[in-house]
């Protein structure tokens, strides 16, 4: 992460997407440890808030990822399920095919 933040800070167009994937990979990691559940819920929403950036600027590039931390926001931290209305909305350019989009508007329906 102190690798990924530094280059984010010199090059945020090429790392910042690095460090919203490393922190949503490690929140998901922590949150399998419950005396690491605030670091976890504290991981998440950085990656979140760094998605929903990134997916203003690049809708194409990074709506999925967000889409897909929205999700995982609500199944593993009980964020609102008004995310997984905003991860659909996020995940309609893509076909079920792309990077499990299908799998994960599955999970959308189970969740929801």
């Amino acid at each position: 992460m102190k690798i990924y933040r530094a280059l984010a800070q010199e090059n945020p167009k090429v790392y910042l997407s690095d460090v919203a994937t490393s922190l949503n990979n490690l929140g998901a990691f922590h949150a399998q440890d419950s005396s690491k559940r605030t670091q976890a819920e504290g991981e998440y929403e950085e990656a979140l808030k760094l998605y929903r950036a990134l997916d203003q600027e690049n809708p194409k590039v990074y709506g999925r990822d967000c889409a897909n931390t929205l999700v995982m926001g609500v199944d593993l931290f009980g964020a609102s399920k008004e995310n997984l209305n905003e991860a659909l909305r996020l995940l309609e350019p893509y076909d079920d095919g792309y990077m499990n989009v299908g799998r994960l508007r599955e999970i959308i329906g189970v969740l929801k």
